[in-house]
């Protein structure tokens, strides 16, 4: 399988592992899955709750933590170019 899609297929298999039967992550099994998938243990379970619930539901759907691992992804990928802190602007004086 391509790296791409391994990525996909993970990031489902670790939703779908945690969610409930209604398909989505109560604040209790988004804790639960940080715990096991998540290296970083000083991650603040219930900060990042509050911010990947958009809409205040107490409950995380697929798409809302899909959001949240594409805004993860971006910020891996700001660090990687040393971008981490640099606003559009002061990047685009970099160039």
């Amino acid at each position: 399988m391509a790296r791409m899609e391994d990525v996909g297929m993970k990031m489902v298999e670790a939703f779908l592992k945690h969610a409930g039967p209604d398909g989505m992550l109560s604040k209790e099994e988004f804790k639960k899955m940080v715990e096991t998938e998540v290296a970083n243990p000083e991650i603040r379970v219930r900060d990042i709750f509050m911010n990947i619930d958009r809409n205040n539901d107490g409950q995380i759907t697929f798409q809302e933590f899909a959001q949240c691992l594409a805004f993860l992804a971006n910020c891996h990928h700001q660090m990687k170019k040393g971008w981490c802190g640099v606003g559009q602007k002061e990047r685009q004086s970099l160039r």
